[in-house]
Parts: C-alpha cells; structure tokens; sequence
C-alpha cells in the first residue's frame, strides 16, 4: 500500500446500500475476504485501469466480493483499493465487532464520476459434487496411461509445479512446488507483509540475503535466503521483493489476466521455490507451517562409508508412543562443512581460526553473545552440529566414535513433502541425514567399559568432572541461541544437539552414581518451538494442557514423545480452549445435561433416597449405594446403607464434564449405574480385597452428596476426605482413557496418557488422588493401579538408558500427585509450599470449593471454613493456615493474581490457582524468618525494603521535548539509587484488587506520580551489589499508618526489579552525568523563570520555541564530543541507533525527570504489616 498516494483522489466517495434482511458475514471471515483483496490489487500499477468484472474467489470463506468497472470512466486499480478501504471503515462504524454484517452494494464517485460498484454478496452454496463420469483436463495429466495431448511440461505443472516469470524484471524466473499443506490464509497474508518490510529495511544493491518472517500467530513462515558459494549473479534484497511480490500475487493469490478478465484463485498451502537470475540459481526458500521445515541438502555427493537408507529415522535414540502421529518425527539433516577434527571438545572452537567465530575464551566471557546473529545461517547450523553433536559425541564415546554410523545416505521420497524434495527434482541429487540408530547400542558398550574397568570412586569423580564442562559449554550456547531470535536456524538442528546431551547427561548420572540433572532446562528450552506446540494442537491437545506440559514436563524426551503421542480426542473439542483455561471440562451453570451410557438409551433415572443419606450423614458416617444388577433395567435394586470397618467398596472418582454429575438432584441413569456395577466387580474380587458376599458397593458423589437442603449439603462437603481414605479402592473414569486400549502398550504409555488426562486438570481430583491406598485407572480393556504402573516404568527407566528421561518426569509428576498422604519417609505434614505446587495448571468450576480442597490437603477444619458465606471461605482458609504448620510464607506478597478486598486480607491472593511464576523465592516457610504473622490490620513480616519516588526536576521543564522520551512504557521505568546504581522496574499486578475489572488497574508510572503518597519497595532480600546482575520480585506500597509500632503499608503493584550492570549501568549514569549538566546550565534557569508548567500552554509561548531549540543544541553538542571509549562502546552495544540519536534522547528523558529516585536499602529484617 505504500506505493498508493497517501489521501483518496479528489472527489472521491463510497456510497453504501444495506440489505440488513440478511446478516450473513462474520466479521473476521470478511475483513480477511477484504485486506487480501486490497493487497493484491496493491501490487497492480495505481493508474493501470480495471477492464473486467473481478471476482474474489476465495472459497475457504462463504460469500463473494465483485468488483465491477463503470462502462464509460474506467476504474484504476488505486481508486479500488481506497474503495475496499472506505467500505471496511464504514463496515465497522455501522456493525462494529463481532456483529455480523449483511450483504450490500457500494457505489463509487471519484471527481464527480461514477467509477464502479463493489459488491459483497450473499454466500454461494456449494456447487454439487461433479459426475464420476466427468474427467477434467487436469485429472487426465494424472493419469499417465490416458492418451492425452499434455506434454511432460504440462503434466508436471498441472502435478503443483511450474515457473513463474517476474512481470517487473523478466530475468527473475520463479520455479515452484507446492506441498500440499493447508495454510491459514490471514497467517498468510500478515506473514507477507512482515517479510517484505524485512526486505524493505535493506538497499537495493545488498546481497547475502537470509531472512525468515513469521505470522503472529507463530503458524506460518516464509524463508528466503542467497547461495552461499559464490556465483555471478548473488541475490539482492531488490531480488527478495520482486521475488515475494511475484509469489504473492502470482503464485498464492493466482491473480492474472485470462482471456482479458483479472481472476483471483487464491491458494493457501505451502510452497517451496528456487530463484533462477539470468539463467543461474541465485536463492531458494519456503513458505509453510512451521512445524514441517527441513533445511536444503549441503552436500550432494555421496560419502564413502555412508549408509545409504531409502527411508530416515533420523533420532532413533528418542523413545515414541506406540502409535506415531502423522506426519511423524522429520529427518535432521547432515549440514557440517567439515568433519569433526577429533580434538578436545572444550577448544574446538579456537583450533577452527575462523574470524567469524570466537575462540572458546571469547565465549566464556561473552555476555551478549552477539556473535550468534553476525555468523549466516549455514555457518552457524554447520558449526553448532559438528561441535556440539559430533563433538560431543567424539568426547564421551572417544574410541568407539565412528562418525559415519550417525550419518545416513538417503534418496528423495516423493511421499516426502519438503524443500529437499523439490531440489532433488531440479538436481536430481540426494541429501544425507543425521541417524542415531546405533547411538544407544554404542554408549551401553561405552558404559559397560566404564563398569567392567573398576575405577575408583575418585576416578569416577575426575571422568564425571572432565563431561561436565562439556555438558555446561552445549547448554550455554544452546540457551544463547534459543534467546537470540535466530528463527531463520532449523530448530531439527538444535533439538537434535539437546537431546544427544540430555542422554548423556542420564547416561552419566547412571553410570558415576550421580543425580545431577541442572541443565535439563536448557535442553527443554531447545525444544519449546512454535511447531511442536501446532502439532500437539493437531493431535487433540488442548492449549491449556500443551501450556501445562511446557512449564511441568522437565525434560526433552518427554516433551518429544507427547508431540508424537496420537489421541482420540478432536481438535474442535477444545476449539474455544486457551493457555490460561480449558472451557471443555468446565460446567455451565443451568446448562449440564447427565448423560446415558449409550445415545438413544431411553432408561428413567434412579433417585436414591436422599432421607436415608441425610441420616447417615447427620451421625457422621458415610452412605454406600449397594447395587444389585438384574437383566432388566427396570428391576436394577440400589440400597442405601450405613458405611462399616468391615464392608469393603469402591469410591468414584470422575469428572462430571464426561457426564456422570447431576447439579439438579441426587439421579442418574439406571444404564449408568449398572455399567458402574460391571466395572467395580473386578476390583472387590482382586486378591488384597476380601469378597463382598452382600455384593457391589460403591460410593460415588453424585448420589451420596446431597444436592439439598444446605446444611446436609455442607455436612457431606465436610467428610469429602472420608470417602476417598477408607475406600478399598478408588477407581477414576476418564473418558479420554476410556477409550484407550492398553494391550501393547508399556507402562511409560500408560502413565503418560494418566497424567496428561483431563482428570489431572480438574481441582477435585487433586484430593481423589492423593487420598485413597489404591488408586486405578479405567481403560478401554481394563483397570490399572497407578503405583504398580510407576513402580514398572521406574524398572524400564533402570534397565533402558534412553528412557531414563522420561521416567523421570514420570517419578516427578507421581510423586506431586501422591506425596501429600502417602510420603515413603521423611516428614509427611503438608505445608502452603507442596498444595501450591500441585495446585498449578488445575481449574474447578465452582470457584468457592477451592478453599475446601486447600483445606483438606492441609488437614484443616473444613466445616469452620464452611461456616460462613461462600464469598468468604478463602479469608477463613488463610486465618487457619495462619496457625497451620508452615504458616504463611512472606513470599506469598510476591506472587501474581487477584487479591482479596476485605481490610486485613489485602495482601492475600483471593485464588492459588492462578498461574505461577511470578513469586520469588519458594513457600516453604519452617523458619521464622520466612514466615508471616496474620494481625488484623494486616500480614506482619520481615523484608528488605528502600524507598521510591519520581526523580524531583525544577518547575517548567519540557515534559517530552521533541518526543524523544527514552520510554514510553506506562509500566516500566529505570531508577537510581543513592550509591549510583541503575535499575529498571516493571509493573506486573496491581496487588489490592481481586479480579481485572476494566479501569480500575493502575500503571506503574501511575502509582508513582500519586504525590499524595509515600512509596516504599518491598523485596524478599536485599541487592548484594557485587557486579552481577540480579532479578527481584518486589511490592510496591503506600504507606498507611502505624501497626504496634510498626510501619503500615497498603499493597499497590507487584513488580519485577533488576538491577543493571555492564554497560547498560555505564550507559545511564553517562546520562545521568550529562543531565546533571544540563541542569546547570542557564537554559534551565530561563526555563525556571517562565515557571509554565502546562504542556499546552509551553507549545503555545513563543519563547518556549527557542529554549528547544537550545536544549537540542545542547543535547546534541554533548553527545558529539563524549570520548571515553567505556560510553562510546556502551551506546554501540545498547542501540543501533548510534550516538548522534540515542544518547540525546536518553539524556533528555533523565533531565526531565523521567525516572526514579532509590533510597539506602533497609535491611532484611525490617518489619512490615502488609495489607
């Protein structure tokens, strides 16, 4: 759009009739429909006129618009595209969004003349599905025995192939391949434009082009990127935007003229395409979904010694579920330019005496790793995999490392859909792939070596000290690329590189008795690409739960087997889910419908005998349903008896999203029941269980719980622990389990479909679980006991070195889920800390049940916190944890959420179920120091602590001259402390309120301009100031009054402090200095004695005018003549922008007074009340 003139011609008018008779288009849907038509009418000559009716065919989206040229003054190709720009505003102004907007007709006028007319029509039926008989022309070039005229030229254009010439610069040739992945078209479209404003940032005449340019949904990519050897033509960023604007319009959008009439054939799969200038082959790319890219070949000959392979398994090292999900794991290919010199992994990179690469000392002590972003693409992916893979590999394995066992010779698949397949087609060439088929079976030898050669404990300590620092180097470079942007590497390299060390990480901690796993975050991180979480969208997973696995699941194997683990679920079910909520399992209220076991059953509903259960709780005890199947569902017989030492059941745990809860009344199906009957028979005749000769018990909440009258409804929520603790066992129905037959699967399998189940989301559940001795599962063919399937995956992670990750996790996740009761050893109180973590990723539809499960895991009066109001249970919940054991950790300030709004309980968050992360520090509070004291004005601590104002400037300064401010964020802002350190805080929750209700939030620059209050920071400890940097949480409040002596404060916001070091610290106490200048300089005295401090009235005094300009002279005079080489490199490594721009701008912000001012640091031990 940016080569249309900036205003509509003259005269220029839309004109828009409605027909509100039929609202038909959804807003998002039409407004796609329209910016894809704007762009590619964009990218015709603005004066070039429009002789035929266009037609936008976009048949993914119902409906049409039709653009149709006045006969007697012709259209242009600009005046459209202001006309689609009028329509959407006036769309949007009459039916704002998300109303739906009806079909209309627009009439457009340019200097008084009727141009044309733009139609949005009515959606268009599908057409009938074509004969079986009718064979097109280009179903007869399939078919290679039909005898037709299409030549080889034809058919292989027709088969998604073809060339395309640009119509700009006719010796740019295209040649192009589609895969046949579908696309989403907006993704689409936004990726476009970002790359070709990447292209734009760049000169004509620049070659060495690399780029990638992402959707901002992270779905959809486009990659282009120059050859590296040296050819007679490089490819320019000139080449680049010639080269996006011919796919877009030609090849995506299909826009042409045929037969003399513009047509729009949009298609939206992925591509990959070759640049051909001047007859040489000059770069190549891709468009596609991120999660489907393989890197080109670099090498086409074949090796000698290579295997050659028609198909790769690539990372065979990794365990998979049974079933693989399609398109499953793609092959990583083999980039080194060089092999491994066999030297000491540690100086590899100073024996290479790259310039482009810096020695290993260099990257010791990097702290930017700046290095990353200069090196291209295929240097870095080749450097990283023969260092860090090879190398690696070369270290540990040493003589047993053969290099052409992990490299595989394979020939192209047309099956295979990638970029290397449609280079093979042009080259005819192969590609070799990194295999690790043979890496486990070489590293058990090298392990058994080790065993077999009886070292010493200190020799085993010196071998595990030499692979440490390996393990530490692999982890800092994979970290320092992960967090430098290079979206333009294939992530198959550097996932690859992780997993090799993950296994050798395990494979040591085995071998040498050691338990060290601190970098397993490093490699995990190399595998949280945008990709793995699109293909776990794909298999079923819900956001929420791929969210879920991203923060609990720890190491890469675990995350690598659930991205390939197939589930029966459908996509759509959680089509409205997000990261922060799965709405598939929640409730509605009023809207639950019980379910039958089958659909179309027409069985009545069973209603226990609510009388009976309210007596039974009323004396303490428990009511059991005893079931008494019969062959007619009418004659099923459920009494209701009183619970006994000596009566063996089985209790029920479910989530009532499946269908088996009724919020109406205490019924459910008889076909229900009798299947419950069928499934907890087996568990009562289990060998451990003695046999019932009265029959089948069970107990199940939704028939023992009381829907009504309250009182007996609270009793029954008072004994919710009883039922699960004295049961025989408690059997858990999950209908995505249910569904899953066990036979051939492991026990690993099995527990990771346990744990990543909807029932481990739910709040309940976390109770159900950690309660019962026998906790079993129902599956499809039968029921499994949780600790026998833990205990049998524990054996496999033993015996199989390449599982031991993920039994791991496994350990970790079954031990968060039974520890609270069940604890092998050691103390088995359960403190704030061990409910707060199993808390995390778990919702409950009824939010006022929360504090009754906290209460219970912590062995609190539950019928005091159910004495009350609803509104009320979590104030009473923190006046028990109050005297709990642990009591109240002081970090719990720090944590992010909503707060309660009673006086008192201000400081305490209203949920815990919110997501964590923002708490510094843990909640283990058996020290007193670590603890809280609840008092009624508030929470009474021990924190380091410094005061906090807005920096104090002289009256009538500028508030912004020339809109240079250095920072524009309302929620962020740097400070100073006495001693002249710098910091920069950002505001993360407003502390005092509960909930996000709109207005009521509070920047932080906001609170800190509040001059009528006094602000202190709160933090868990004191800055050590000793050069490193450092990261707090941190609450910043008010003062208000005195407790006892003690200083009173109100919460405000909870924020993230950092101090800065290096040369950002250099970098603003230069400004700092030149401010301090300027501050004594006569210009800010002329500005004192003005005295104006109104922004409007400033603008509008004539000598305000010339005070700026000599502030800006100032300014800029300062910048020009700093010399000392610490603040000259410290504006270089900050801002690109360079001195003349940034540091002015920098300077004016500090002179203004746009930051803040720290007090001294009060020690830890300063007391606090907090509300």
């Amino acid at each position: 759009l940016s080569t249309l003139p900036p205003i509509p011609p003259p005269g220029f008018r839309v004109f828009i009739t409605w027909y509100p008779e039929d609202h038909e288009f959804e807003p998002q849907s039409l407004w796609l429909r329209i910016v894809t038509l704007q762009s590619t009418l964009a990218g015709q000559s603005k004066n070039a006129p429009i002789t035929e009716v266009i037609k936008d065919l976009l048949e993914i989206i119902p409906g049409m618009i039709r653009i149709e040229p006045a006969v007697q003054n012709q259209a242009t190709f600009g005046v459209m595209v202001w006309s689609l720009q009028d329509v959407g505003r006036q769309i949007v102004e009459r039916y704002p969004i998300p109303q739906r907007t009806p079909t209309l007709t627009s009439t457009v006028l340019a200097g008084g003349l009727l141009m044309g007319r733009i139609l949005i029509l009515r959606p268009r039926r599908p057409p009938p599905p074509p004969s079986k008989a009718a064979t097109s022309k280009r179903e007869a070039a399939f078919n290679m025995d039909a005898k037709s005229p299409v030549t080889a030229i034809e058919r292989r254009v027709n088969a998604n192939e073809g060339a395309e010439t640009c119509s700009e610069d006719t010796r740019l040739v295209i040649y192009y391949h589609f895969t046949r992945q579908p696309l989403v078209p907006g993704q689409v479209f936004t990726t476009f434009l970002r790359a070709n404003t990447f292209c734009s940032d760049h000169g004509n005449q620049e070659s060495d082009v690399s780029m990638t340019a992402i959707s901002p949904g992270n779905h959809v990519r486009i990659h282009l990127e120059g050859q590296d050897a040296p050819f007679t033509n490089q490819l320019t960023w000139r080449m680049a935007r010639l080269a996006l604007k011919t796919i877009w319009q030609t090849i995506v959008m299909g826009f042409r003229p045929r037969l003399g009439r513009p047509v729009i054939q949009p298609r939206w799969e992925s591509l990959t395409f070759v640049l051909f200038y001047d007859g040489a082959r000059v770069g190549e790319g891709w468009l596609d979904n991120t999660g489907s890219f393989e890197a080109p070949t670099q090498e086409s000959n074949r090796r000698p010694g290579v295997e050659e392979s028609q198909d790769s398994k690539s990372m065979e090292h990794l365990p998979l579920p049974r079933e693989v999900a399609a398109p499953g794991p793609s092959p990583v290919p083999y980039v080194c330019k060089q092999a491994y010199d066999g030297g000491p992994f540690l100086t590899y990179p100073s024996r290479l005496e790259d310039p482009g690469i810096p020695t290993t000392e260099e990257i010791l002590i990097s702290t930017d790793f700046a290095w990353l972003v200069r090196i291209s693409r295929s240097n870095l992916e080749a450097f990283l995999q023969t260092w860090l893979f090879f190398g690696l590999l070369k270290e540990v394995l040493g003589d047993l490392f053969d290099s052409s066992q992990y490299v595989i010779h394979t020939k192209p698949q047309q099956q295979r859909r990638s970029l290397s397949v449609f280079l093979s087609w042009l080259s005819n060439e192969s590609r070799l792939e990194v295999n690790t088929g043979k890496l486990l079976p070489t590293l058990r030898t090298w392990m058994k070596q080790v065993e077999d050669s009886a070292i010493s404990p200190s020799e085993k300590q010196i071998r595990n000290g030499h692979i440490r620092p390996c393990l530490l180097m692999a982890s800092t470079i994979l970290q320092a690329v992960a967090y430098s942007n290079r979206s333009d590497l294939n992530p198959l390299i550097t996932s690859s590189i992780a997993s090799l060390c993950e296994l050798v990480e395990q494979a040591t901690n085995q071998l040498y008795g050691t338990d060290d796993n601190g970098y397993t975050g490093a490699w995990r991180l190399s595998y949280r690409q945008p990709q793995n979480a699109f293909q776990m969208r794909e298999n079923g997973f819900c956001p929420y739960q791929i969210h879920r696995i991203q923060n609990l699941i720890s190491t890469l194997s675990t995350y690598h087997y659930l991205k390939w683990m197939k589930t029966d679920v459908p996509s759509t079910r959680h089509e409205y889910c997000t990261e922060s909520a799965c709405l598939a399992n929640q409730i509605t209220p009023g809207r639950y419908v019980t379910k039958h076991r089958h659909k179309g059953c027409g069985c009545t509903d069973f209603l226990v005998d609510i009388q009976e259960v309210i007596r039974i709780l009323s004396r303490g005890s428990l009511p059991l349903l005893h079931i008494k199947p019969r062959a007619d569902l009418k004659d099923l017989c459920v009494d209701v008896l009183e619970a006994t030492s000596s009566l063996k059941y089985v209790a029920l745990s479910h989530i009532w999203a499946d269908g088996l809860g009724n919020p109406y009344s205490n019924a459910l199906p008889r076909c229900q029941l009798r299947f419950l009957s069928q499934l907890i028979s087996p568990l009562l005749s289990m060998p451990e269980v003695p046999v019932n000769d009265q029959g089948t018990y069970l107990w199940i909440d939704t028939l023992c719980c009381p829907v009504e009258p309250p009182e007996a409804k609270r009793i029954s929520l008072s004994l919710m622990k009883v039922p699960y603790t004295e049961a025989s066992h408690v059997l858990v129905l999950d209908s995505s389990l249910r569904d899953v037959d066990t036979s051939g699967l492991d026990p690993i399998e099995i527990c990771i479909r346990i744990f990543t189940s909807g029932w481990m989301r739910r709040l309940w559940t976390l109770q159900e679980g950690a309660l019962p001795q026998n906790l079993v599962f129902q599956f499809k063919d039968t029921a499994l006991d949780l600790r026998r399937l833990w205990i049998e995956a524990a054996k496999i992670g033993e015996s199989d070195i390449g599982k031991r990750a993920i039994v791991l996790d496994i350990t970790v996740l079954y031990q968060g889920l039974r520890h609270f009761f069940h604890a092998e050893k050691g103390d088995k109180s359960v403190d704030l800390e061990s409910v707060d973590h199993a808390l995390e990723f778990r919702s409950v539809s009824v939010l006022s049940d929360e504090p009754l499960l906290i209460g219970g895991l912590m062995n609190l009066d539950i019928s005091h916190i159910l004495n009350g109001s609803m509104e009320t249970r979590m104030h009473r919940l923190w006046s028990l944890i109050n005297s709990a054991p642990g009591g109240i950790p002081k970090n719990l300030l720090f944590s992010r959420g909503a707060r309660l709004r009673q006086p008192g309980f201000r400081w305490a968050p209203a949920s815990l179920l919110a997501p964590k992360g923002g708490r510094d520090g843990n909640l283990r509070s058996r020290d007193a120091d670590n603890q809280g004291y609840l008092t009624p004005a508030g929470l009474r601590v021990r924190l380091a602590a410094c005061t906090i104002q807005m920096a104090s400037a002289p009256k009538g300064l500028p508030r912004n001259p020339w809109n240079m401010s250095g920072n524009t964020d309302d929620n962020s802002i740097f400070c100073r402390s006495s001693s002249g350190s710098w910091f920069l805080i950002y505001g993360k929750y407003h502390g005092s309120q509960e909930g996000n209700e709109a207005g009521e939030q509070m920047s932080l620059r906001g609170s800190l301009r509040n001059a009528s209050r006094s602000h202190t920071l709160l933090l868990p400890e004191a800055f050590k100031f000793d050069g490193s940097p450092e990261t707090r949480s941190g609450l910043l409040v008010h003062g208000d009054g005195e407790q006892d002596g003690i200083s009173k404060v109100a919460s405000d916001l909870i924020v993230e402090v950092g101090i800065k070091v290096g040369t950002t610290q250099t970098l603003y106490e230069a400004a700092f200095q030149a401010s301090r200048l300027l501050l004594a300089d006569e210009i800010t005295a002329r500005y004192t004695e003005l005295a104006i401090e109104d922004e409007r009235t400033q603008k509008d005094h004539p000598a305000y005018a010339t005070l700026e300009a000599q502030l800006a002279e100032k300014l800029f005079a300062l910048a020009e003549n700093i010399d000392d080489p610490q603040i000259l490199a410290a504006i270089k490594a900050n801002n690109t922008r360079g001195t003349k721009t940034f540091f002015p701008v920098l300077t004016a912000s500090v002179y203004i007074g746009d930051y803040c001012e720290l007090g001294s640091m009060m020690p830890g031990d300063t007391e606090w009340c907090v509300d």
